[in-house]
């Protein structure tokens, strides 16, 4: 039998919105069983989800059984203290030690069986009781037969009360065969005396909602699902990515692959990530825990324009009190422009600076090239770069550290026993601040050449030309060193309008700027219209704090003219900008 491992950052809980110290009475409904399941657990929307166990039928207990126990050791159905919201019916577990085990298996089952294939599904949940706080749910689940034993570990805090837990089963399809689960084992350690907890409700979900647009939609066009714990984020046959815990865990070239047969950073995440951490947030290396972490990912931006993905990272002594150990943004454009900042509240984890990695059934397959002088149409030292091609996917990965944090050394190392390419960006220094931002542009080899690498370099780490006049720059930007508005940390030029009017001007030929995006503050204004060089563009979006932001989806290379015009009423629309 394979060891147990850690499977980190895949189970969190959600407390009760009560303060009871025991689950209420349910009381009687005319609704069917499946409705009120539906109901309540909102990932049940699509439909498609099996009940391992829901205690409202006696022998549904034939799957759960005591490890190893003794005489003060109980389990058995109870039919008054289930969730109110489902059931009556739920199982009571009254451990002796914090030893004793719940065992989930088909071992004595003749009329309830738990179900083996778990491949269809993305979701486990499971509803647990805590009557007091902070107490930990272990878990563990094992497949296969004896001979080739597999298994996972798992931890979660709960709270007072009752607790929603999301197992995110596409992460440990990863790491484990999910076609022949053979037994589930929760074991719950309470601080204090012992007390009875109550689980209710095991559910396997195949829990996909879509968010924004259409993966088969138009190209370029932005789109967002939500599969189970996962942030699937692409544009049109342009990119595919899939965010889980905080991270690039599938990256797809959709203009070379639109099968999605091939993951480039299979094995691995993207990134980037500090240089302490490892195994893409398993362990923290420098820090006195080795426990996995809890991850809050979630979307808090979602347009046609951008889709801004935050997470925290949560270390394991933390997450009963939900200080944040990490914070990332990750900011995606439908170009493939990505931005990323993360912040964290021990300098220590940063010190070594930021690195980014790839997957690859072959290293030898992958090619790097640094940032050279040779190569640069303007000053080198203003931009360093990475950029990592890989050739039989016709893919190309360029890595941009932001060097508002001072001078920044690149180096690039393969990894053969992993399988994987990793691009490292250091401060020649330890950073002044606690915070760090990157760019990477995903696109297809054969469009980015070494020095249109560089450019694009270039207009992430200077000065870019920007003639306002009408309006100006933002000067509340993190980056004190440009006064053209410019945002590292979310890829965009920050504008103040003047009466709710801004007029720039951008000279594209002696200053060729791809694809920019802007955002203009806070105008509260009901409407607004963007014109380029007099044509009206057609995607513009507000976010929450009632900012404008478009983005300019081509390169400029003539002279463009960019006017914005925000007002209380409608103005004549003009032939739309292509």
């Amino acid at each position: 039998m394979k060891a147990n491992a850690w499977f980190a950052a895949t189970l969190f809980a959600i407390g009760s919105t009560g303060g009871c110290v025991s689950p209420a009475n349910s009381p009687a409904s005319s609704t069917t069983r499946i409705d009120q399941l539906k109901r309540f657990y909102r990932d049940l929307e699509g439909g498609r989800f099996v009940v391992l166990a829901d205690f409202e039928d006696p022998k549904q207990m034939e799957i759960f059984q005591l490890a190893n126990p003794n005489l003060n050791s109980k389990l058995s159905l109870d039919m008054k203290h289930g969730r109110t919201e489902t059931g009556p019916g739920c199982m009571a577990f009254t451990p002796s030690t914090s030893d004793d085990a719940i065992v989930v298996s088909n071992a004595n089952s003749q009329q309830w069986y738990l179900k083996r294939d778990w491949r269809p599904y993305n979701l486990l949940l499971v509803s647990v009781f805590s009557p007091t706080p902070s107490s930990t749910l272990d878990l563990t689940i094992a497949t296969g037969q004896a001979s080739a034993r597999q298994s996972m570990h798992s931890a979660s805090t709960l709270n007072r009360g009752w607790n929603l837990l999301r197992l995110d089963l596409a992460e440990l399809g990863e790491r484990l065969p999910l076609d022949d689960v053979q037994e589930l084992r929760m074991r719950v350690e309470q601080q204090g005396k012992i007390q009875p907890c109550y689980f209710d409700d095991l559910l396997l979900v195949d829990s996909r909602q879509t968010l924004l647009g259409d993966a088969k939609g138009p190209a370029g066009d932005l789109y967002a699902v939500q599969a189970g714990r996962r942030l699937i984020v692409g544009a049109g046959c342009r990119f595919e990515m899939t965010f889980a815990h905080g991270q690039i865990v599938q990256w797809f070239n959709l203009a070379a692959d639109p099968n999605r047969l091939v993951n480039l950073v299979e094995g691995t995440s993207l990134g980037p990530y500090p240089m302490p951490l490892e195994d893409a947030g398993e362990k923290i290396t420098g820090t006195e825990s080795k426990k996995p972490l809890a991850v809050q990912q979630r979307i808090v931006e979602l347009n046609r324009v951008r889709i801004v993905i935050e997470s925290d990272w949560l270390s394991a002594a933390d997450s009963g009190t939900k200080a944040s150990f990490l914070k990332w943004t990750h900011v995606v454009y439908p170009t493939g422009q990505i931005y990323v900042e993360l912040s964290c509240d021990r300098p220590e984890a940063l010190s070594h600076g930021i690195f980014v990695a790839l997957g690859a059934p072959r290293t030898e397959d992958v090619e790097v090239t640094p940032s050279r002088t040779s190569e640069s149409p303007r000053d080198s030292t203003a931009a360093s770069w990475l950029l990592a091609r890989i050739r039989s996917a016709d893919a190309a990965l360029l890595f941009v550290p932001s060097m508002n944090s001072g001078d920044v050394v690149l180096e690039s190392g393969s990894e053969p026993d992993h399988r994987r390419v990793v691009l490292r960006a250091k401060t020649s220094t330890a950073p002044e601040r606690s915070k760090l931002s990157a760019h990477l542009f995903l696109t297809t080899s054969s469009t980015l050449s070494n020095v249109e690498a560089h450019r694009r370099a270039a207009d992430y780490n200077q000065l870019v030309p920007l003639r306002f006049e009408v309006g100006k720059a933002a000067e509340e930007v993190a980056d004190t060193r440009r006064t053209d508005g410019f945002d590292a940390a979310t890829g965009c030029f920050t504008i103040d309008a003047d009466g709710g009017q801004a007029r720039i001007v951008i000279d594209g030929r002696t200053h060729r700027l791809s694809s920019p995006a802007f955002r203009v503050r806070q105008t509260h204004a009901e409407n607004a219209w963007i014109y380029v060089n007099h044509l009206i563009l057609d995607r513009v979006e507000r976010t929450e704090k009632e900012d404008v932001i478009f983005q300019i989806t081509h390169d400029i290379s003539e002279p463009t003219e960019l006017e914005i015009l925000t007002r209380g009423r409608s103005l004549p629309l003009t032939q739309p900008a292509k």
